[in-house]
Order: C-alpha cells, then sequence, then structure tokens
C-alpha cells in the first residue's frame, strides 16, 4: 500500500503508531473528543504500517523507522497504551467502545443534552428502552440521567440494566430512531454493541452520588437479592481504599490532585485516612494536613463528588491492569 492509497484519518493513524503511544497521547491533547475517538477506532484497526507509509507522512517518523525494523505495529494493545496516556475517563470510555468491537458508540448524541431533558422523554418510554439508552451512556452520563428519572421508574430501570445482554445492532438502531425522533437530534452514524449487564450497573453507580446508589442497590436486592450483590462485587467506594496494596495506594495517589484529596478526606474513618497518610512522602503529607486546615466544614455532595472522583481512578487503574483490585470476599481483610 503506497501513500497515495491512505486515507486522512489512515495517515494520522500512522503517524501516532509511528512516533509510539507516549507522544502520541500528547498528540492528541490538541483533539476533541470525537476526533480522538475515530483516531483510536483507526489506530486499532491498522495492525501494521509499512515504513514507506511512515516515511511518507512526516520525515521524523520515517528516520526512526528506518532505524527499526521498518515495520510499526499498531492493533489493540497500542491502542490501550495510547488512550491510557489520555483525558481522565474519556480515554477507558473510548477504550470500553473499542474492546466491546464499537466502532462509532450508540446513542452518542445522548451526551450532549441535558441529563433531565433526555429522563423526561425516556420516563414516557418503556423501562427496557430507557435501559438500553443508560447502558450505552459513559459510566458518568449514565448516572445523571438514572438521578434524574422518575422514581417510581429507576428502581425498574435498573433491574433491567444489570440483567441485559448485549441487544443486536438492529435493536440499537431501532431504539436510537425513536429517542432521535423524541428528542429532535439530526441522524449520525448507525451505532453498534456496547456493554451491558451487571458490570455496566456497577460502572453507573460508581458515578451516581451516595444516595442514588444506596436506593438503586436497596430496589434490586429486594427484587433479585443474587443480582444486587454481583453488582456490590464489582464496585468499589472510597472507604475500599484500605483493601488495596501500599504499591496500589501509592500509585492511584499519583494520579489525584491533592485538592481533591484533602476534599475527600474529610470526615473519612481513621483507617482510611491512615492507609493514605502512610503511603505518602513526609512532605506531601505535610501539605495535605495543611490543606485539610485551611478547607473548615464543607457540604457532604462535594465531599462525595470528590471521593468519587478517587474511586473512578482506582477502577480506571484496575481495568487497565496497573493495580489489583480485591472484589467481594477477596476484599475480606483478616486480622
Amino acid at each position: 500500500m503506497s501513500e497515495m492509497t491512505l486515507r486522512p484519518e489512515e495517515k494520522a493513524a500512522a503517524l501516532i503508531i509511528g512516533v509510539g503511544p507516549e507522544l502520541g497521547a500528547r498528540l492528541m491533547e490538541h483533539l476533541d473528543d470525537e476526533e480522538v475517538e475515530r483516531l483510536a477506532a483507526q489506530v486499532a484497526r491498522l495492525e501494521r504500517v509499512q515504513s514507506d507509509q511512515l516515511e511518507s507522512v512526516v520525515e521524523e517518523v520515517r528516520l526512526e523507522a528506518a532505524e527499526s525494523a521498518r515495520v510499526a505495529s499498531g492493533g489493540m494493545d497500542f491502542a490501550r497504551k495510547l488512550l491510557s496516556g489520555w483525558k481522565a475517563g474519556r480515554g477507558a470510555e473510548i477504550l470500553d467502545d473499542l474492546e466491546s468491537g464499537a466502532g462509532v458508540s450508540p446513542f452518542r448524541f445522548v451526551r450532549d443534552l441535558p441529563a433531565e431533558a433526555v429522563a423526561r422523554v425516556l420516563d414516557k418510554e418503556h423501562p427496557q428502552v430507557t435501559a438500553v439508552v443508560i447502558s450505552n451512556q459513559p459510566p458518568s452520563t449514565a448516572a445523571s440521567i438514572m438521578a434524574a428519572l422518575d422514581d417510581r421508574n429507576r428502581a425498574d430501570v435498573a433491574l433491567r440494566v444489570a440483567r441485559m445482554e448485549t441487544p443486536s445492532a438492529w435493536a440499537l438502531e431501532a431504539v436510537e430512531e425513536v429517542l432521535r425522533s423524541r428528542l429532535g437530534t439530526p441522524e449520525d452514524n448507525k451505532p453498534k454493541s456496547r456493554n451491558a449487564g451487571v458490570r455496566g450497573l456497577a460502572k453507573v453507580l460508581n458515578s451516581a452520588d451516595k444516595g442514588l446508589e444506596q436506593a438503586v442497590l436497596e430496589s434490586l436486592g429486594r427484587n433479585d437479592p443474587d443480582l444486587a450483590e454481583q453488582v456490590r462485587a464489582l464496585m468499589f467506594v472510597f472507604e475500599d481504599i484500605v483493601t488495596l496494596d501500599d504499591r496500589s495506594v501509592q500509585r492511584v495517589l499519583a494520579e489525584v490532585d491533592s485538592t481533591t484529596l484533602a476534599v475527600a478526606l474529610k470526615g473519612a474513618a481513621a483507617e482510611v485516612a491512615e492507609r493514605i497518610l502512610r503511603n505518602m512522602s513526609q512532605r506531601a503529607r505535610d501539605r495535605l494536613e495543611e490543606e485539610l486546615d485551611l478547607l473548615g466544614p464543607l457540604p457532604r455532595k462535594e465531599v462525595e463528588s470528590a471521593r468519587q472522583k478517587i474511586s473512578s481512578a482506582v477502577l480506571e487503574l484496575g481495568e487497565s491492569g496497573e493495580i489489583m483490585l480485591k472484589r467481594g470476599a477477596d476484599a475480606e481483610l483478616v486480622g
């Protein structure tokens, strides 16, 4: 394949593969979310790039390719490394789409609409339709929509999300067409399937506030106790940080800014605070304690939001294999 046969997106993917995941992630900081998603999908498809293709894209990449094996490798492993260095949360969401075989995320247009407006429309639909839409959103978007649903519908929707298997492509297209007509949004590319089920609901609840999380788990427990336990086993709350080994705690702390950490520690249990502080340098610990003293009383919602950010960071690191998470019974500690 010569340089003339490369389309613009293929050229961009060849460049990213040629410069490597670290520099590639820095280059992607200049792109918007949609551009990154399209580029990452192209990188995942472009398994191998011949050196003459790299040479035609940029001289710097040509020189690097000539010094090496004259072939650069792309594929899912490369895309995984590439996205791990990109924006927190979004990189993981895009990778989730790629690994589930989704070139275009279903119901992507919903992310750009107010959660309250989407919930008003979904409250008039069958709960299964609502479950399909929610299970195909990033966890933060799904949590916002679920929180805005009518209380009478929320429990049924959560149960359906947990029990859902991956819908067929035609079912997703049919639901999306109906929802677009209700919300008055323009057509986009045809969607492909995304993961749903217990793991999907656990991700949603990890991004929800404490009240919504407890309400959904309680209702799920009444309807299907076994399913509720499966969801709980896949969740990670801030207090669970005591189940991590020291190396993992240190890796998590590297991902969290000091202000978020200080807010999260407001009113935290002594064992949680101790586990975090002992994994910090003396200088960082002194700085954190000073920041805690300056904060004063904080709204509970602000504290919970900071803890959710840390929990999300833990889950992302766990999903990428950078740290080991203890799930369910494995998380129990023996003195």
